[in-house]
């Protein structure tokens, strides 16, 4: 989700899901009805925690973003899946790490402030892993 439109758009939909189940509560049933409260706040627990998930990968691509672009374009900065999943499957062993940011300075020269940007924005976040594409990498 790369707009915070589209994001609201999608956890106010759960949230809306979530209420119609509500209204349809059995009361009379106290037992069913106890069980059907548990999932639901369960649920509500999970959608909260999805949110501030979104909002914390938002914070941190920007802060990669911002760091990362006193080396590079911003073009050559890849948070899509296309990037990473390319990466996971040519440059790292998938099970161990799966990249967060995909990265190619732009020029060979420049590759040395672009490892200490990538290692700055790593130390904010054990997530934060990247990958450094070469130019030969960029034009596969």
């Amino acid at each position: 989700m790369t707009t915070r439109s589209d994001r609201a758009a999608l956890i106010e939909a759960l949230h809306h899901r979530l209420g119609e189940i509500e209204k349809r509560r059995e009361p009379a049933d106290r037992e069913r009805d106890a069980k059907v409260g548990q999932l639901l706040a369960a649920a509500r627990k999970a959608v909260q925690s999805f949110e501030d998930e979104f909002r914390s990968t938002w914070d941190l691509r920007k802060a990669a973003r911002r760091e990362l672009a006193r080396h590079t374009r911003d073009d050559n900065i890849r948070f899509d899946g296309f990037a990473r999943v390319s990466h996971v499957t040519d440059a790292t062993d998938w099970r161990v790490e799966y990249p967060f940011v995909v990265s190619a300075a732009r020029q060979r020269r420049r590759d040395s402030g672009l490892v200490r940007g990538v290692l700055h924005s790593a130390s904010r976040s054990f997530r934060a892993v990247a990958v450094l594409a070469t130019p030969a990498a960029r034009s596969r």
